[in-house]
């Protein structure tokens, strides 16, 4: 994997930086992400990220409708399946940093869950936090997810203050 290939393919310029990911693989460390480097995102992925949204799951679809739609979350836009890194992530909003997934009966299995693991440490190493939730808690209890997302929200905001984007139609598209 070479430098160029990762600054080509992510779109940002890599740290020269090593860090040491599991037992005895080493690999480069990503700059945080920010909007100079489009937040990490990955064109190559966005064919595979439009699919996705035409087709999301019930609980994606229910989760977006209900909470996260036109900036409901406190004003807050999220965009749904965005490219970021290597992944395709659930829901993102860059203004708070935040990712959220909703995860499916599969998740459970040992070598999923492994792998879920890897990505969201990919994902917190560049100034994400993702913030995860079963299929059957966005289906069933709506307003408990709401509850979650939004005391993290209170929490960003008395850490960093709040960080409300342009009103509608100022905001660049995008971002």
């Amino acid at each position: 994997f070479s430098i160029y290939k990762l600054t080509y393919v992510w779109g940002a310029k890599a740290n020269l930086g090593r860090a040491f990911w599991g037992i005895g693989e080493e690999r480069l460390v990503m700059e945080e992400a920010n909007g100079k480097n489009r937040y990490h995102h990955n064109p190559s992925l966005t064919p595979y990220a439009r699919k996705n949204r035409n087709h999301p799951t019930p609980a994606e679809k229910f989760l977006w409708r209900r909470l996260l739609r036109a900036s409901k979350m406190q004003g807050y836009p999220f965009c749904r399946q965005k490219p970021v890194l290597e992944y395709i992530v659930d829901f993102a909003c860059t203004y708070l940093m935040l990712v959220i997934e909703v995860d499916g009966g599969y998740h459970n299995h040992p070598m999923v869950a492994a792998m879920d693991r890897i990505r969201q440490d990919r994902l917190e190493e560049v100034g994400f936090t993702v913030l995860r939730f079963k299929n059957e808690d966005v289906l069933e209890d709506i307003e408990g997810v709401k509850s979650s997302i939004e005391a993290w929200i209170a929490g960003f905001e008395a850490e960093h203050g709040p960080k409300k984007p342009p009103a509608r139609g100022k905001r660049k598209r995008g971002v």
